[in-house]
């Protein structure tokens, strides 16, 4: 666990000169907020993913700082409505996150990685479709049924299986 350790005491050092940056230029606590926290831890397990070659870190890194970016963008424009169709973006980071976890394992890429981007960013474009432009939910519906017929008939196309064929 040497590499953990190092990168532990790395983590260690950059948040002790922030603090110490921040108590010699005053002006700096206000550009670093709560919103900012959370998009910072993020980004440490990013950082401790890559260094310590454990991409399972990966995912909790996506996960925060993709909800700090989310409540750093509403913090400085206060469009704190936008919750309403932001949130499926957390599926988006979770699928990125087991996307980058195995390239870094060094495993083969899982589908659900893609699964989560196309649900999350499906939902997402269709709640702030629905927000922002007064789609009815009338139409969207039959749409969204249209979306998964064509995911499931492409997710067959293609795919080898075993068929057989009724004997008569």
């Amino acid at each position: 666990m040497k590499k953990g350790s190092i990168t532990f005491g790395i983590i260690l050092i950059l948040v002790g000169v922030i603090l110490i940056a921040m108590q010699l230029y005053p002006p700096l606590s206000d550009w670093i907020s709560w919103p900012m926290i959370i998009l910072g831890i993020g980004l440490i397990f990013l950082v401790a993913s890559l260094t310590s070659g454990n991409g399972d870190l990966a995912i909790p890194g996506f996960i925060n700082g993709g909800i700090g970016s989310i409540l750093l963008y509403q913090n400085i424009t206060g469009d704190w409505e936008s919750w309403s169709y932001m949130w499926s973006l957390i599926l988006v980071f979770i699928g990125l996150g087991i996307l980058v976890a195995n390239l870094i394992n060094k495993t083969r890429l899982d589908r659900s990685g893609f699964t989560l981007i196309v649900i999350g960013g499906l939902a997402f474009a269709i709640f702030f479709a629905t927000e922002n432009y007064n789609i009815s939910s009338d139409l969207i519906w039959p749409a969204a049924i249209i979306v998964i017929g064509l995911l499931v008939v492409f997710r067959n196309i293609g795919r080898k299986g075993k068929h057989t064929e009724l004997e008569e």
